[in-house]
Formats: structure tokens, sequence, C-alpha cells
């Protein structure tokens, strides 16, 4: 057999896109025509051109070529070794079809910067041998965020109000394999992760992407009104990381409120108005009541805080209608949370014409009395009774961990007004109502605590 020697091509680099990296060639000639060995990087973007860059990304293929003038090769065979920088080497065989075999380049471990290596060694049909290698510098590049969109109900927006949610959608270009995109919300160093979440309509794909990541967005109570930013991180097998931020103004929402009183009230009777208060933002309210009667206000009960309990905010509000009220009285209602949010609500209600004595005045006038002992609440939510009753019982431990008893330097000067006692009772009137029967729609276990409750008073 005739003997030969290989001698190499030199490495040429071309440049034919600067968007895919470093272009490499390189091949082996024998100087006698036998076995000769070509070999050639090449992109499936650019098909049959080498490319710049390898990244192991599957988009990039060696192809090996194997031409004989003396022998046929339809019988050989041989091996490819691949050593990306940063991994041990390791081989695998190769079959050629028509002297042409073609494999893709591609690895789900991380790499380093540095140098591809690839060795071809091959057997002919004569059990001559040769072989070939080329080396191309791989420069790694983080991933690219390209946009992030914020949305609700497909329509982009600048800003959330607390309480809303929100979509998110982060779209990505990496020449390598995503390992990871985590989304957070962040303010004034405070950061909230925000979770992901499928698939949901939110700004327009864009042709460079190969991949995108969704993200559902909502704002609690730990953050304040002001700018703040959605704040993204990607990082791909190699441990490279990309960050970017969209920045949104943050909104507080204003309280929402149920109003429960009676519609029709019979005259000088008790009018009680209970208010019940969601608020994304947490309970941190107040509320306050003008009564109006022909566009006059005649009373407004003094400013209060509502109540926060397990999230839901109750406030309520008892005043004795003055005799001379009858017809229509206008309630208008105001409340207002702590970042200025302010929600109103009136309403009118019908006042009794007082009833006129023709006959047994004695008798009527007891009976009018017995009545107004025995009037009802108009609590039209069963649950807030309880309610009621146990803000009653915390204020009455809290009395008396701060004093057992009470003296008062000046006789002449009178107790200051428990807020118990409902506006225009006397405490004599109303523990002369606690001592009658029990108000219809009470359950007689509520009616005696509540009694209890106020023991105090006597």
């Amino acid at each position: 057999m005739e003997d030969f020697n290989i001698s190499s091509i030199p490495f040429i680099p071309r440049n034919l896109r600067p968007s895919h990296n470093l272009i490499t060639s390189a091949g082996l000639e024998p100087c006698m025509p036998i076995s000769p060995l070509l070999t050639k990087l090449y992109s499936e973007e650019i098909y049959g051109n080498p490319v710049e860059n390898v990244l192991g990304g599957g988009e990039e293929y060696i192809e090996v070529t194997v031409t004989d003038y003396d022998d046929s090769i339809d019988n050989v065979y041989g091996d490819l070794t691949v050593m990306w920088p940063g991994q041990l080497p390791y081989s695998m065989p190769i079959e050629f079809e028509n002297g042409i075999v073609t494999l893709p380049l591609t690895t789900s471990e991380s790499i380093d910067s540095g140098n591809l290596i690839l060795s071809v060694n091959i057997t002919g049909a004569n059990g001559v041998g040769n072989s070939a290698s080329i080396q191309t510098p791989i420069v790694l590049s983080p991933p690219e965020i390209l946009s992030i969109d914020l949305c609700q109900e497909g329509v982009e927006i600048q800003e959330l109000m607390f309480g809303q949610t929100a979509d998110a959608v982060v779209r990505i270009r990496s020449s390598r394999q995503i390992s990871d995109v985590t989304a957070t919300l962040e303010q004034l160093g405070w950061i909230v992760s925000a979770p992901s979440q499928g698939s949901m309509q939110c700004g327009n794909d864009l042709a460079e992407q190969n991949s995108a990541h969704h993200f559902r967005i909502q704002l609690d109570s730990s953050f304040i009104p002001g700018n703040g930013s959605l704040g993204v991180r990607v990082v791909d097998i190699d441990e490279l990381v990309s960050i970017s931020y969209l920045n949104f103004e943050f909104l507080h929402s204003p309280p929402e409120i149920t109003v429960s009183h009676p519609s029709n009230l019979s005259h000088a009777s008790l009018l009680e108005i209970l208010v019940e208060m969601d608020d994304a933002d947490g309970i941190d309210a107040t509320c306050l009541v003008n009564y109006q009667v022909n566009g006059s206000i005649i009373y407004t009960t003094p400013e209060s805080v509502v109540s926060d309990l397990d999230g839901i905010g109750f406030w309520s509000s008892s005043w004795l209608l003055p005799t001379n009220v009858e017809g229509n009285l206008t309630i208008d209602l105001s409340c207002k949370d702590w970042s200025d949010n302010t929600v109103n609500y009136n309403a009118q209600i019908i006042v009794d014409e007082p009833l006129e004595c023709i006959t047994d005045c004695a008798e009527l006038e007891q009976e009018t009395d017995d009545s107004s002992q025995s009037m009802v609440l108009p609590i039209t939510i069963g649950g807030l009774v309880f309610i009621l009753i146990a803000s009653l019982l915390i204020s009455r431990v809290r009395a008396r961990e701060e004093t057992k008893t009470e003296t008062w330097t000046n006789e002449d000067e009178a107790p200051k007004r428990d807020e118990r006692i409902p506006e225009g009772w006397t405490l004599e009137e109303f523990l002369n109502w606690l001592d009658g029967p029990i108000p219809e729609d009470w359950e007689e276990d509520q009616w005696d605590l509540y009694r209890t409750s106020l023991e105090d008073l006597r």
C-alpha cells in the first residue's frame, strides 16, 4: 500500500453575518489522491455556509465529506470526537452516505468561553485511515430581554391599582437554553415575587424572539402609592444573567362599602346605620353621616374609625330622631381611607308622622312608651349583631383595664357621655330600654350577652 502525507489547509475566518458569530472552515487534503477528507461547519439558518460562533443550541452542524479517487467510499466509517470548552471530550460513530455525513452540534450542559475542538478519524475500504480536526472559538453572550409588556384584559397599561391583577409577558432571545426566568415587584428596596402563569394575550410577538414567559401581577398592601417597577431576571444554562425593568405607577384603590338601614321609620324612633367595608389596601378609614331635612343639615355624627375584623371593615351609627323630624330624611354618608380616597353614599328615609290622640290618650301614651322600649334595631345582616357585641365587650375590657373607679373632682361637673348610649338618649332611658322586653329579631342569648356587656353603665 502506498504511503501518503496529509497537509492541512490553513484556518480561514470569514465574516458572513455579524449575528451568526465567527465563521470557521478547515480542510485536509492528501498530497496523493487517496482518501481526502473535508470538514466544515454551517448553521441551519444559513444552510451550506460556515458560521462564526458555535453555541450548541442545536442550530449548528458539522459536515464531513470523504472522497477517494482509487477506491469505493461506500464502506468508509469513522468517529467524531467533540470537546466543548469546560466539558470532557466525547466520541460518536459516524456513517457516511455517498461520502457525506452531517451531525448536529448541541449540548444541554453548561460551557465556557474557549475553543470548540472537533476531530474526525475515518477508515476507507482498503483499510487506509485519515483524520482531520478543526477548532473554533466560542464567545458566550447573555440572553437578551427584548420586551416586557404589562396588560389588563389584553390592553397595555402604565399603572396598576392595588388589589387588581394584570398580566406580564417577557419576550427573550437567547443563543443558549434558558434555565430560569423570574419576575418581581419592586419599590424602595421592597421586593415581592410575581408568580408565573399560563399564556395570556399581551403585547406583540417579535420576529427575533425564541421564548416568551408569562407572569401574574398583583399589588398588595405592603406597597405605597407612587412609582414602582417590575423586574425580570433571566439566566441561561451557562449561568449568564440578564436583568431588565419595566417602570409603572402604583395606585391606591378606594374603599367599597355596603350600607344597611331602614327605608321607613316610625316617629321619634332610633335610626341605626351599619356599614360593611372592603378595601384592597387594608382597612384604615373613618366615616361620618350628615342628616338633612329639606336640604339643611340638622345633625352630623362625629367622624369615627372603621373597625377591622379579619380584613373586613365595620362601622355603625345610632341616632334617636328628634320629635320634630318627619317626612323625608336624607342621610349623606362619607368614608375616607388613609390615602384620602373617599366613597360617598346617600339615601332618603321616610319618617312617619306622629300618632294623633283622640280617645284613651293615657292608654295610647303608655302603649307608645312600651313600643319605644321594645323597638327593633334594624340590622339586616345577622352576623353584624355579633360583631357589634364583640366590639362592645372589647371596649368594656379596655375600660376596666384603664381604670376600675372614677372620681370627680367637681361634683357639679357632669361626666362625659358614654359612646355606647345612642345619640339623644339619656342614661336612664337607655337602661330602661335594656330592662325592657327583648326586641324582635334578637335571639335570647344575644340579648343577654348584649345586656351583660353594658352592666358597667349601672
